[in-house]
């Protein structure tokens, strides 16, 4: 099937799942429960919210047949001009080699500690990017400057065919930036479709900013000045209110790579998402009407944490109502629900030409929530929401999947209504448990949360002391070689001969990392010292790794290579999380079992039970048909006074006449009984056991000032650990 006919299928399937999500939402409006009204249109709100991007992307964007590629030549080089914030001297140094070794290099920074350490390099310091295109123009005569962030890499083929789209009225031209993942972590599924999005709103007439994708003229760079509070996308519309106009080229112009410790992979991605909010903000204020709704329809995906929130307390809320706040039939409806976002997921990804990667995805969900959440602060707090995620504990998806568990069970547990809609809410709070708990294991097991640098899988020749040996994977100061190297021991020094090519490289490696194979053969992780003639090989040899074409740049699991982490600083918090799930385990998967084997379990919250039963003890019960209930049986029934609730009392006679069964109950401490009625056919909760004491910790937990010391406390402790001095990982320059 060609190109157009795949783009057209796509576009018709996901127009008809669109319609299909919009007609559920309707029906939900409409049917929403008068006495659970605001509830329902939260519920209306979320479902809007959820599918309002896809809807907006299936009527207007998508994937258009990329057209022929402009011919001309482009001979001047084009200046990478690298803007350096809050990052490592070690990451900052090893971009910056990276970059020089691909072309001319500026790097733009104010503070004069940072730019007295990149002295020696081959590349100009300057404090801001009005001075980097003057550089670029006089010095390298540039015609196109790549700005890049401090983790990026330029791929120079990609940017002289991009820059060749500049002149005849084109200031700036827009590529494509590929991700390099560190093992597994944060992968970044969501970004390209984020970016394919966005791709498909500029060319509809939207003026954004692609970060780390973008070149610009070095003229109209250095004509249009960037003021200090300007993001480069309310630059590029002041640039566009001049006349000038963008153009989007199918090119990878740039490999970038995820911050690799927990105190940088946040607030980074924090950072890069409120980036994102408000330049998709300034963007529904200008450009074409059709490039604003699709920029609209980017911000509501970028914000996507608060309808996902909503969703994750779904299952309490059913449980506290006992039912969901709309009156559609609850099995239809969810089924329908999670059918239509399944398919919304596929086809918006077949809309734009991406592969199914189910898992990878939901892990970026996992790890973009977060900033999701406050990428909706203003401006001025940016600064101060960055300091309060740097330390969340490092794994927020784990305390995401603890808190929904706890909190889905404790109120199913906590509920007296005893009502078989609350499976419903089992069943939610278990599908929650089974999207999240994956994430936050896997979160768990990344051992190697500690990297500063990417490592990149490469096969190069070596020798080692004599042992000829393959590289496996390599950074500019580090690599990990695969052969038989009896008799080293961690700490030993060693000299290597790397082959990459037709230069072989000498250097000094200290060994960090060993472990034996299966197959008797050894991997070492060495730490590499060499002379400056040496690095520049090894350093191209790397560029040439980064950039080389190749769809998916994620590394997999695999040996430790020297010199490239630093000693992780979550060990405790590891176990304390480990520790924390093994409890929740213990706590929320019995109940949740029970309830979706056929059982409620409630807790007695009145004596009128005693002996038999004492004040919070947990009564599991299952539902039977009300024929089967005889005297003696302990049952759980609505409360026949009209009050809100259940009653757990035992019968003591029954009658059957004209065609309703009439139940006389009445608890082991009560002297007065009651008299209720229900029909034959009807079910009724008969207690099978009792576990004692355990209810007490639920109710006392879910008091309402409880709740609120608890509140208290997470709040004190997250701005604790917000404020404590973090032990520096280099010399970072101020952002």
């Amino acid at each position: 099937m060609s190109l157009r006919r795949r783009v057209f299928a796509a576009r018709v399937s996901a127009v008809a799942v669109a319609a299909a999500s919009i007609w559920l939402i309707l029906a939900a409006a409409w049917s929403v429960r008068s006495d659970q009204r605001a509830i329902g249109v939260v519920l209306v709100a979320a479902m809007a919210w959820s599918c309002a991007p896809f809807v907006i992307d299936a009527a207007l964007g998508g994937r258009a047949p990329v057209g022929p590629r402009r011919a001309r030549p482009h001979a001047e080089p084009v200046t990478t001009v690298l803007r350096i914030g809050h990052v490592p001297l070690e990451v900052v140094r090893t971009t910056a080699a990276l970059a020089v070794s691909a072309g001319p290099t500026v790097v733009v920074v104010d503070d004069p500690t940072m730019a007295g350490h990149l002295s020696d390099m081959d590349l100009r310091v300057v404090p801001s990017l009005g001075e980097a295109a003057v550089v670029a123009a006089e010095e390298f005569g540039s015609e196109a400057v790549l700005i890049l962030g401090a983790r990026c890499v330029p791929v120079p083929q990609g940017c002289a065919a991009a820059a060749a789209r500049i002149g005849d009225g084109v200031g700036w031209v827009t590529g494509r930036s590929q991700g390099l993942g560190v093992e597994g972590l944060a992968p970044g599924v969501r970004d390209r479709l984020g970016s394919a999005r966005r791709s498909g709103a500029r060319r509809a007439g939207a003026l954004l900013w692609e970060p780390n994708a973008t070149l610009v003229a070095t003229q109209l760079l250095g004509e249009i000045p960037l003021e200090a509070d300007m993001t480069l996308g309310a630059w590029l519309r002041r640039a566009a209110t001049q006349g000038h106009e963008g153009a989007d080229v199918d090119e990878v112009v740039s490999v970038s790579w995820v911050p690799g410790t927990p105190e940088t992979f946040w607030p980074a991605t924090l950072r890069r998402q409120r980036v994102a909010a408000i330049d998709l903000v300034g963007a529904l204020r200008t450009g074409r009407l059709r490039g604003r709704l699709l920029s609209l329809g980017c911000l509501l995906r970028e914000l996507f944490a608060f309808p996902l929130f909503f969703w994750l307390a779904l299952p309490a809320l059913v449980s506290w109502h006992g039912s969901l706040p709309i009156s559609l039939d609850p099995i239809w409806f969810t089924a329908l629900l999670a059918a239509l976002a399944a398919a919304r997921w596929v086809t918006g990804r077949l809309l734009h030409g991406l592969a199914l990667e189910p898992s990878r995805d939901a892990m970026d969900i996992a790890y973009a929530a977060t900033g999701s959440l406050l990428a909706v602060l203003p401006a001025r707090l940016n600064r101060v929401a960055v300091r309060v995620v740097a330390r969340p504990g490092a794994r927020p998806a784990v305390w995401a999947a603890l808190l929904c568990a706890a909190l889905g069970a404790a109120t199913l547990v906590a509920s007296h209504s005893g009502r078989r809609t609350d499976h419903l809410a089992a069943g939610l709070v278990i599908f929650n448990l089974l999207l999240l708990w994956p994430f936050a294991f896997r979160a768990l097991a990344q051992r190697r949360w500690d990297r500063q640098l990417v490592r990149l899988p490469m096969d190069v020749a070596a020798v080692v002391d004599g042992h000829v040996v393959r590289v496996i994977d390599g950074s500019p100061r580090g690599v990990a070689v695969l052969g038989s190297l009896d008799g080293l021991a961690i700490g030993d020094t060693v000299t290597a001969l790397l082959e990459p090519g037709e230069t072989p490289v000498c250097a000094e490696g200290v060994v960090a990392h060993l472990e034996r194979r299966e197959d008797g053969r050894v991997v070492a992780g060495l730490a590499l010292s060499m002379a400056p003639v040496d690095e520049a090989v090894w350093e191209g040899e790397i560029v040439r790794a980064c950039t080389a074409p190749h769809e998916d740049a994620s590394v997999p699991d695999g040996p430790r290579s020297a010199a490239w982490s630093t000693p992780s600083t979550s060990r405790r918090h590891d176990r304390a999380v480990l520790l924390g799930i093994a409890l929740a385990a213990v706590f929320t998967a019995p109940p949740l079992v029970l309830m979706l084997a056929g059982y409620h379990p409630l807790i007695m919250r009145s004596g009128s039970m005693v002996p038999a039963i004492e004040v919070g003890d947990v009564v599991v019960i299952e539902h039977v048909w009300a024929l089967d209930v005889g005297p003696g049986d302990v049952v759980t029934f609505q409360d026949p006074s009209g009050e809100a609730g259940t009653v757990t009392h035992r019968v003591r006679s029954v009658d059957d006449s004209d065609g309703v069964r009439t139940f006389e109950t009445c608890g082991d401490a009560n002297v007065e009984c009651e008299s209720w009625s229900i029909v034959p056919e009807d079910t009724v909760g008969r207690a099978v056991f009792v576990v004692p004491g355990v209810g007490l910790v639920v109710v006392n937990l879910l008091r309402p000032v409880m709740l609120f010391v608890l509140a208290v406390i997470a709040l004190c402790v997250a701005a604790f650990r917000s404020i404590l001095p973090r032990s520096p990982t280099g010399i970072a320059a101020p952002a």
